[in-house]
């Protein structure tokens, strides 16, 4: 320093306090933003991990009502079967209403099974599913129709055919595909 130059005048002790406090303050404001900024951020993550988990519940959900809706499908066709098998053997023109309710209601099955499959490959097993339950239904009625024209003997052969069993041996097989591919992606 110069002769000309005084020294700097000491602080006072106030202006070294607030310094301090100043300097303590932005310590405070720097810490708090950071801490706010780790809370947002848990936040986020947090969602996140909700909204992940509660979309991978739904698809498990979504695909164990396909699995049941495709069960219930065959529950239905095998109850067709047994009530043409009745229909056959007793001849009771009252079994003809369930009978019809349930055979009926085996195409609207299908289509709502079809609405709730997500799963390409589980479609192509619906497609290959349809014409086979389409000719079986038919096959059916045609033996209910000849019970009915008191056609007892060709009703029968029909209905004990080889020919019907393997259509349903391959109704049954397309529905086991369709719910192990459904199983598989429940186990993803």
């Amino acid at each position: 320093m110069s002769e000309l130059e005084s020294p700097p005048a000491p602080k006072n002790t106030s202006e070294v306090k607030g310094e301090s406090l100043g300097i303590r303050h932005n310590k405070i404001v720097v810490v708090y933003i950071f801490a706010t900024f780790l809370v947002a951020l848990a936040t986020v993550a947090s969602v996140w991990t909700f909204n992940h988990i509660r979309a991978a519940s739904d698809s498990k959900a979504h695909i164990t009502d396909a699995i049941f809706r495709a069960e219930a499908l065959l529950a239905t066709l095998i109850d067709v079967e047994n009530g043409q098998l009745g229909i056959v053997i007793t001849g009771d023109e009252n079994s003809l209403s369930p009978f019809s309710t349930m055979r009926d209601s085996i195409p609207d099955q299908l289509k709502e099974l079809r609405s709730r499959t997500q799963i390409p490959s589980a479609l192509k097993h619906l497609d290959a599913l349809a014409p086979l339950l389409e000719a079986r239904l038919m096959a059916y009625s045609e033996i209910v129709e000849r019970r009915r024209r008191q056609d007892f003997p060709a009703a029968t052969a029909n209905m004990l055919s080889l020919r019907g069993k393997q259509a349903t041996d391959l109704i049954r097989n397309e529905v086991h595909n369709f719910i192990q591919v459904e199983t598989q992606a429940l186990a993803l």
